[in-house]
């Protein structure tokens, strides 16, 4: 099955990403292995993080359906963790939950239900556009050899092809593919 991921899901990862301590790892639609089946099985999004010399990971399962989640997919969002290596279960929904479901999630030691609401009189975010502007490039070299090495780079180095021909400046110039050497221009 291939990975995929929503914009509720990208929305979890980012607070969370925002909120995690410092070295902690959070991945989006993360594969897990499944020590049953063995078996690897999508998560939406997984923090993962060192706690005392013990790898920890709390699981995000999202869902943004109309309706609240009824027990039926939290019994089988608990069973699918069981089997998982999940410390912590976050189940996320943005319309709520039945219930019965919030019973069983409770009930269950390491499964947590949030709701997502905004808050009262909260706006909306909207971006309509988006401009990026390259602040760094970070390559790295391959040798011949094999290894492998970073290289920092100035705005005036130049890009080179193969035969000697200049191509423009790091900063100048984007390529996509293809054999390019550089040195720095005086």
């Amino acid at each position: 099955m291939p990975q995929r991921t929503n914009e509720k899901q990208q929305v979890i990862e980012m607070l969370k990403k925002l909120l995690a301590p410092q070295g902690c790892i959070v991945t989006p639609s993360k594969m897990l292995l499944d020590c049953e089946l063995n078996e690897l099985r999508e998560v939406d999004v997984v923090a993962e993080m060192t706690v005392d010399g013990h790898l920890f990971a709390q699981s995000f399962e999202v869902v943004g359906r109309g309706r609240p989640m009824d027990i039926t997919w939290v019994d089988g969002m608990i069973r699918k963790h069981e089997t998982l290596p999940t410390d912590r279960l976050y189940l996320v929904s943005w319309s709520g939950f039945t219930e019965a479901a919030l019973k069983r999630a409770q009930a269950t030691a390491k499964v947590f239900p949030v709701t997502v609401e905004p808050a009262p009189g909260a706006a909306s975010l909207y971006a309509d556009q988006i401009h990026v502007a390259l602040k760094s490039i970070k390559p790295v070299v391959k040798l011949p050899d094999g290894r492998h090495f970073g290289v920092q780079f100035v705005p005036d180095l130049g890009i080179f092809s193969d035969n000697g021909a200049v191509l423009g400046t790091v900063w100048a110039r984007r390529f996509s593919n293809g054999s390019a050497r550089t040195r720095r221009e005086s």
